[in-house]
């Protein structure tokens, strides 16, 4: 059977510390845990458990015991974590969220955002490898989250100072769970609300007398004891060492008989024991429990919030007494409510980490702003740096908080608040201030951008320029360069959103010389990332504008530096970017018709992706190795070979159709679906029409799924092509129906399609569909079908007229209202129709007005005479 063991500061021993549980896929173990119990134990000083045999059997009951003890569950994540069957995910995992105990995902891959939102829900996870200049580092966040979900040492000293009393617990390791029960029996008692019940939950006894167990029975007042048989049936701990320890220290002893025992082995072992209590019977042991509680003094000091607080934190914590999550959020929530800081800090950290009470993020926000309203009320009636320090910290957290909600209204007032602190404080001319100040005003910046406020994200992104300008000149520390970097890349981002790509152009490249002059300075590897990062941003500003020249300067620039990085480190993300820089150089060498040399770039890019696949197997690897098939797939196409195309599309389409297997994500399937597209092309490109007809029913199937899931206007785009293709090949095979069909299916999927780009191209292509259904039902003789779709061509042949002659394009207008003419009189041939003579005397008169336009009066006075023919014999129907 699996058991616990544990990791703690200079290997001491975890009674009395704060328990932190490290679950993770048991391949993941090796790779993660000593690098993250080292993190974890710089901050706090606590227990780490871990399971010491992840993949042997286990006990779930013992497991739920273990883990209601835990004060935290850290597990790394990773892709064999959400796609495989393990204890981590499957068992672990959902245990803690039933429990209420904090979990701290950490982010190790990128590309996993949906697997993870199946698996983890709305739980938010941290990202070692986050590069967002406007979070917090991660080694910040970290330490936050540590700090607000584990006790330190000091506050628990506090809480064990608050308890009116102390109970000394004793029960065999075999009795765990008697002993929780008689702990929630003990302090159902309100006269024992206050009292700590000692227990060693993870104690392991050797032969020794433990020293942590003599100081507490030294301190405790009453020394209870769990009474079964295992009391009785063999030598234990209990019976050689804690029992006469308690003797000899003339503890009173209260025997609790939560299994029937065989009073004359108890006695013949316990000697003097006195009568055991019934735990069953609730008020024969309420009666003996108050009489010995009695006989200790109790301190009256339930009506003191902060002493509420401290023993609401041990119920929460499990500091002394069991965990009780509902009696601390009661305790917790009144001193909050009276008025108590720390209270509000605790609450709002309980509701977001899910600590203690299932995760309410509305009701965290609210408690944060309760937190603000206390610290400006303190700031305001005694202003202080410190004061102000820490209001500006919360006022970011509470932003920060909001944000999250998507409530960007109540993040921005936050931002404008700690704005305007960190303005009032940068007065005083402190670096860590106008850094505040700068910070702040680039939060407002994203957050105006994020509603769509362009002009509003752009002038306070200048103001953070400013700030961060004037901070550089004058300290000229990294941080404060960075900082600067970070406002030209915003403002840089801004006008490529706009579309001004020389304005744009003109804050990346001073962004740029910005990390150049780190790089030479610092020769860290953060500043040449942020390098890569400005070479990326002037790439793809170039490619926007169309100066392949220019791109392929700042690619390659780009890719010396990940190669000069990947000297230094060869993590798996870095080597990622790296085959993403090969890739990038590739594709502009590629439109540039340079073959060769994309061929070469392409398939650097991919020796790398297919090395780092075989070596971790994760979803992000395997994608990255999937793109480099496909893009040289399409070079292949491209230049002609085909042979060399479908193997790399086949390549392509095995490992999408593996991680789609897998993953099922929108962006899995979306991947799927080009590969099948592109596969299918190339044997249509080949003859094997009935391979590439195979393949584009799959791709029509998934496209469509796609398209109903998502509503995105490139799906729905997929999903017409290849009915299109469908119905090419059905005509061409002279399955005349089943071409039909796909064109129909074509043309109302092109009907639902927003107008891209020119409304006359939208409608000349809509227009050729129909024309081509039309042909197929004349071919087949179906005149529903015929009369159906001549009317639609008729509509349409006579929107591209009004769009030809709105543009004052006559030649084409005139050319298409002449087919319009043509159309109606087949109409009035066929039917009789008066709607039809109707249109044709209106075309009649727009090509008389075009006739004129044109100086063809010959014309002109040709359509009026065929006008008034066709309104004489409308006039004669209508009769």
């Amino acid at each position: 059977m699996a058991r616990l063991s544990y990791r703690t500061k200079a290997n001491e021993r975890p009674q009395g510390k704060p328990n932190v549980y490290f679950s993770c896929h048991p391949d993941d173990f090796g790779i993660y845990f000593e690098e993250f119990a080292g993190m974890i134990l710089s901050i706090q000083d606590c227990a780490i458990w871990y399971e010491s045999e992840p993949e042997a059997d286990y006990d779930r009951e013992e497991l739920e015991l273990d883990l209601s003890q835990m004060q935290l569950l850290v597990m790394p994540v990773t892709t064999k974590l959400l796609t495989t069957a393990n204890r981590a995910i499957d068992v672990e995992l959902p245990i803690s969220q039933e429990k209420h105990i904090p979990v701290l995902p950490l982010m190790m891959e990128h590309g996993l955002d949906d697997l993870f939102s199946k698996r983890f829900g709305d739980l938010q996870y941290l990202d070692p490898n986050d590069r967002d200049e406007t979070r917090r580092s991660f080694d910040e966040v970290l330490k936050t989250y540590i700090k607000s979900v584990l006790v330190s040492n000091e506050l628990a000293e506090r809480v064990r100072a608050a308890f009116d009393a102390y109970i000394f617990l004793s029960y065999r390791k075999k009795d765990r769970r008697q002993a929780q029960s008689l702990m929630r029996l003990i302090h159902s008692n309100p006269l024992c609300r206050d009292i700590a019940i000692w227990y060693d939950e993870f104690l392991t006894p050797g032969e020794d007398f433990n020293q942590a167990i003599e100081k507490m029975l030294q301190k405790s007042d009453l020394f209870a004891l769990v009474v079964t048989p295992n009391l009785v049936n063999e030598v234990n701990y209990v019976m050689t060492t804690e029992y006469p320890a308690a003797i000899e220290q003339e503890k009173p002893v209260l025997p609790v008989e939560m299994e029937e025992t065989d009073r004359s082995r108890l006695e013949e072992h316990y000697g003097a024991i006195p009568p055991c209590v019934r735990g069953e019977e609730s008020e024969n042991f309420t009666a003996v429990l108050t009489d010995m509680i009695r006989r200790i003094a109790v301190k009256a000091n339930d009506s003191d919030p902060v002493h509420n607080y401290l023993i609401g934190l041990a119920y929460l914590d499990g500091i002394d007494v069991e965990i009780d999550p509902a009696r601390a959020l009661e305790l917790i929530t009144g001193a909050a409510e009276a008025g108590v800081p720390e209270a509000m800090v605790q609450l709002f950290n309980m509701y977001e980490r899910g600590k203690g009470v299932a995760r309410d993020f509305v009701e965290g926000v609210r408690w944060r702003a309760c937190h603000v309203d206390y610290l400006k009320k303190e700031y305001g009636s005694a202003p202080t740096e410190e004061k102000a320090d820490e209001l500006i910290d919360r006022l970011w957290g509470l932003g920060d908080a909001r944000y999250e909600l998507r409530d960007l209204d109540a993040a921005a007032s936050a931002y404008e608040e700690m704005n305007s602190l960190a303005e009032e404080c940068a007065a005083s001319g402190s670096e860590q201030s106008r850094r505040l100040l700068a910070l702040s005003c680039q939060k407002l910046g994203g957050t105006a951008k994020a509603r769509g406020d362009l002009t509003a994200a752009q002038k306070y992104y200048e103001r953070a320029l400013s700030v961060s300008r004037e901070l550089a000149e004058q300290v000229g520390t990294a941080e404060a360069r960075r900082s600067l970097w970070a406002s030209y890349v915003f403002l840089g981002d801004i006008s490529r959103e706009r579309g001004d790509y020389a304005e744009a152009w003109k804050y990346y490249e001073q962004a740029c010389a910005i990390t150049e002059e780190l790089v030479r300075q610092t020769e860290t590897i953060g500043s040449r990332r942020d390098l890569w990062v400005s070479y990326e941003k002037l790439g793809d500003t170039a490619m926007a504008r169309g100066d392949l020249a220019e791109a392929q300067r700042y690619y390659e620039a780009d890719l010396a530096i990940m190669e000069e990085i990947t000297r230094h480190v060869k993590t798996v993300n870095i080597c990622m970017e790296l085959s993403i820089s090969y890739s990038r150089v590739g594709d502009t060498a590629k439109d540039r018709k340079d073959y060769k040399e994309a061929q070469k770039y392409y398939k650097a890019a991919l020796s790398i992706s297919d090395a780092v696949a075989k070596e971790v197997r994760t979803i992000e690897t395997r994608r990255q190795l999937s793109v480099s098939y496909h893009k040289l797939g399409l070079l292949s196409e491209e230049i002609g070979d085909l042979a060399e195309a479908q193997r790399y599309y086949e390549l392509d389409l095995g490992l999408s159709d593996e991680i789609a297997k897998q993953a099922a994500t929108i962006e899995s399937l979306t991947d799927l679906l080009a590969a099948y597209e592109a596969l299918g092309r190339v044997m249509e490109a080949r003859k094997d029409l009935s391979g590439a007809k195979i393949l584009y029913d799959y791709a029509l199937r998934l496209s469509d799924g796609l398209s109903d899931k998502t509503g995105k206007t490139d799906i729905k785009e997929c999903l017409l092509r290849n009915c299109m293709r469908l119905g090419s090949i059905a005509e061409g095979n002279r399955d005349l129906a089943a071409a039909q069909k796909y064109y129909e299916r074509a043309v109302s999927v092109r009907e639902d399609l927003p107008v891209r780009g020119d409304e006359f191209e939208a409608n000349l292509m809509l227009w050729g569909d129909y024309e081509k259904i039309t042909a197929i039902a004349t071919q087949r003789g179906d005149a529903a079908g015929i009369l159906k779709y001549r009317q639609k061509v008729l509509f349409i042949t006579i929107k591209l007229g009004q769009l030809c002659m709105a543009r004052m394009d006559l030649k084409n207008s005139r050319a298409f209202y002449k087919r319009t003419c043509t159309m109606c009189q087949w109409f009035i041939e066929q039917t009789g129709s008066i709607p039809a003579m109707n249109i044709l005397s209106k075309i009649y008169l727009n090509l008389i007005v075009i006739s004129e336009a044109m100086g063809d009066l010959a014309e002109a006075e040709n359509y009026q005479k065929l006008k008034a023919a066709n309104d004489e014999l409308l006039g004669d129907r209508k009769e």
